[in-house]
C-alpha cells in the first residue's frame, strides 16, 4: 500500500465547526488514504484561513473548559485536570469516519511551539488554563529535567488517547511533529515512545507508529526500532534513500514553504515516490471551515502552500499510476541510467532490476541554494536515452504525467546490454518512462 493525500492543516479534530465527514468524502472522492490530525494541545489564533487557525471560542481539546473565563482565543479557560468527553467523542467519530472511506488517520500528539504566538494559544499557558501544573519555559515543554509536572500530563494524554481508539486499527500514532534537537530532547522523545509502545501492548492494539525525523535534511541516527515509518516535512526526495538504508518506510508528512504551483506541486510528488517514499501528505491551504470541500485555486496565488481541485486529481493520477506498479518490490536505482541528463534536469526511478522500470524526468524544482530552475523538458531538443537492461522483450511507453497520456509507444527486443531509447520534442514539464518486461 501507499499512503497519498492533499489534506487539511491537522485540524478535523480540534475545531469543531470544521464539517469533517464532507471533508473525508472529498478525500475518498480524490483517491486518497490518509489525513494526518493534531490532537489540540498546539493550535494557531483564529482567522479560518486553515483548519488549525480556530476561530475564537471554537477550540476543542482534549481538556474540558472550566467556569473561569479569558481563555486567549475565545471561550473559558481549560481545566487541564478534566478530559473533554465531547472532544474524544469528536476524535472517534472522525477516526470511524475515516475507516468507512479507507482512510488511515495519521494522529499526532505533540508539536513545539516555534514561535510565541503559537505558545500564546495552546491550552498549556498557564494564561490559559487552571488546575495545571507549574509555568515551565516555552522550550522546556519536551525535556525529561525541566517540564516539571507537563511530563505527566503528556504521558497521561497517550495512554487516554490509546485506551479510546484501542479498536480502531487505522490510526498511525506519532509522537512529535518536527522533533528536531533544538525543539526536542531526544531522551524525551525515547521515553515517550516506550510509554506508546507499552500502551499499545496494554490495550492489545497493534497499530502502527510514525517517528517524526525533522526538516529539511535532517536525519535520524538512530530510529526507534518500532517506527515504521520515519517521516519528514519541508524535506527533499534525496533524503528517503535514509529510510530505505534502515528498512523502514520514508515518509513526507508536509509540504510547504516551497514553490507550489500546480506543475511545481505534480512534480514534487512524482520525484519523491521515484526517490522511494511510500507515504506523501501534500498540504492543502484550500479546506477550511468555510470550505470543507476544498474548492478553490492556490496556484499560483500563494506561491509556497499549494492546495486545489487541480493538484489534488493529478496526485491522484500519481497515486493509480503507482498502484499498478509491482511497487513492493522496486527500489530507487539510477545505476541502470547510463546517459548524462541536461543541466537542471534530474532522474528519479523505482526499479525491479530486469521486470520492470518506471523512470520520472523533470527538471529539478530549486538549485543547491535554494533558487528557482528555469529550465524544462519543453525547452530541450529531442534526445537519447541510454540504459542498461538484461536481455528480453520489453515494451516501452513515454507518459505525461498529468493525465497518464501516452505520447510514445516501443515494443523493444534487447539482446542485453546498453539500450538507446529515443525521445521526440516534448510540449511536457515533464515525463514518466514506463518499461516492463513482456
Amino acid at each position: 500500500m501507499i499512503l497519498i493525500s492533499a489534506t487539511d492543516h491537522y485540524g478535523s479534530v480540534m475545531n469543531g465547526p470544521f464539517d469533517y465527514t464532507t471533508y473525508l468524502n472529498t478525500i475518498k472522492a480524490d483517491g486518497f488514504n490518509i489525513i494526518r490530525v493534531k490532537s489540540g494541545t498546539f493550535t494557531e489564533s483564529g482567522d479560518d484561513n486553515n483548519t488549525m487557525a480556530v476561530l475564537p471560542g471554537k477550540l476543542i481539546t482534549p481538556y474540558a473548559r472550566s467556569s473561569e473565563p479569558s481563555y486567549i482565543n475565545g471561550g473559558n479557560k481549560f481545566d487541564l485536570s478534566k478530559w473533554d468527553d465531547n472532544y474524544f467523542k469528536r476524535l472517534k467519530d472522525v477516526v470511524g469516519v475515516a475507516k468507512q472511506r479507507g482512510v488511515f488517520v495519521n494522529f499526532i500528539f505533540f508539536t513545539p511551539f516555534f514561535d510565541n504566538e503559537q505558545f500564546e494559544v495552546t491550552p498549556w499557558n498557564e494564561q490559559n488554563h487552571i488546575n495545571g501544573p507549574a509555568p515551565v519555559k516555552q522550550s522546556d515543554f519536551y525535556t525529561l529535567d525541566k517540564s516539571g509536572g507537563f511530563l505527566a500530563l503528556q504521558e497521561a494524554l497517550i495512554k487516554k488517547v490509546l485506551k479510546e481508539l484501542k479498536d480502531a486499527d487505522n490510526v498511525l500514532y506519532e509522537i512529535t511533529y518536527e522533533s528536531g534537537k533544538q525543539w526536542v530532547a531526544p531522551d524525551w522523545e525515547n521515553y515517550m515512545n516506550n510509554v506508546l509502545q507499552s500502551s499499545l501492548r496494554e490495550n492489545g492494539s497493534k497499530n502502527l507508529t510514525v517517528q517524526n525525523c525533522g526538516s529539511k535534511r535532517s536525519l535520524v541516527p538512530t530510529p526507534f526500532a518500532e517506527a515504521a515509518i520515519l517521516n519528514r516535512v519541508f524535506t527533499y526526495p534525496e533524503v528517503m534513500a535514509a529510510s530505505w538504508q534502515f528498512n523502514r518506510v520514508g515518509g513526507v508528512g508536509e509540504t510547504g514553504f516551497a514553490p507550489s504551483s500546480n506543475d511545481e506541486v505534480r512534480m514534487r510528488a512524482w520525484q519523491f515516490l521515484h526517490a522511494g517514499a511510500g507515504m506523501y501528505v501534500h498540504m492543502d491551504h484550500c479546506f477550511r471551515v468555510s470550505n470543507p470541500t476544498g474548492d478553490c485555486d492556490m496556484s499560483p496565488a500563494q506561491a509556497l502552500f499549494g492546495g486545489g481541485k487541480i493538484q489534488r486529481h493529478e496526485l491522484g493520477i500519481l497515486k493509480g499510476y503507482f498502484e499498478k506498479l509491482d511497487f513492493i518490490n522496486m527500489a530507487p536505482d539510477t545505476s541502470f541510467i547510463l546517459s548524462s541528463l541536461p543541466p537542471f534536469i534530474i532522474a528519479y526511478t523505482m526499479v525491479n532490476k530486469g521486470k520492470e522500470y518506471s523512470i520520472y524526468l523533470s527538471r529539478e524544482l530549486e538549485t543547491k541554494d535554494g533558487q528557482p530552475v528555469k529550465q524544462s523538458l519543453a525547452k530541450l531538443p529531442a534526445t537519447n536515452l541510454t540504459v542498461a537492461l538484461p536481455e528480453g522483450n520489453y515494451l516501452a511507453e513515454l507518459l505525461n504525467p498529468k493525465d497518464l497520456t501516452v505520447l510514445q509507444t516501443k515494443k523493444l527486443s534487447h539482446r542485453g546490454g546498453n539500450l538507446t531509447l529515443k525521445c521526440p520534442k516534448l510540449k511536457e514539464e515533464d515525463v514518466v518512462i514506463h518499461i516492463s518486461k513482456q
